[in-house]
């Protein structure tokens, strides 16, 4: 089961998700977009993309205490984002222990490993669904052990310590002290 769960706006990429799964053509797969849609039209154009046995949408705000049963119902959780600086779905999805597909874009390489995530080039053409491909040969527990195991090493006080580290390091700008 591939998991997108999150806010949907077309820069999410959930339509080339759609398309990208589509063309997998895997009989034995299935797809969740679950996420709340401010945009109505833009609802109802991802509705309709999603009208497939195989793809369950669920177009409203999944409150917190849901959430695992979405990530522990998935196999590997799919952000295929367009365009992104960081994510907070990467990090809750590691946490979960669960296999990452994601665009080699913004803040994910910093976080997504090859043992635990599959990261493809956005700018090449079926790049996501080659990943979504690749997924059904990996291991999908020993690559959601991993992340889980880097999502643990994840802590605001080491965020917080090295983010000083960084603006102490900078030379003072000029004219104060």
């Amino acid at each position: 089961m591939f998991l997108y769960l999150g806010s949907l706006r077309p820069y999410k990429g959930v339509e080339e998700l759609l398309d990208g799964f589509e063309h997998l053509g895997e009989q034995s797969t299935v797809l969740v977009i679950a996420g709340s849609v401010p945009d109505p039209a833009y609802l109802e154009r991802v509705r309709r993309r999603a009208a497939s046995p195989r793809v369950m949408f669920v177009g409203r705000f999944v409150p917190n205490g849901d959430l695992q049963f979405y990530f522990n119902a998935a196999d590997a959780v799919v952000l295929p984002f367009r365009d992104v600086l960081t994510s907070a779905s990467l990090v809750l999805a590691m946490g979960f222990g669960r296999m990452v597909i994601a665009p080699r874009l913004g803040c994910v390489p910093d976080y997504a490993d090859a043992e635990g995530c599959l990261l493809y080039d956005p700018d090449q053409p079926q790049a996501l669904e080659a990943a979504l491909r690749l997924a059904l040969s990996r291991d999908v527990e020993a690559c959601g052990r991993r992340n889980l195991a880097r999502a643990r090493r994840l802590d605001w006080g080491m965020t917080a310590a090295r983010t000083a580290e960084i603006y102490a390091s900078l030379p003072p700008k000029r004219g104060s002290r």
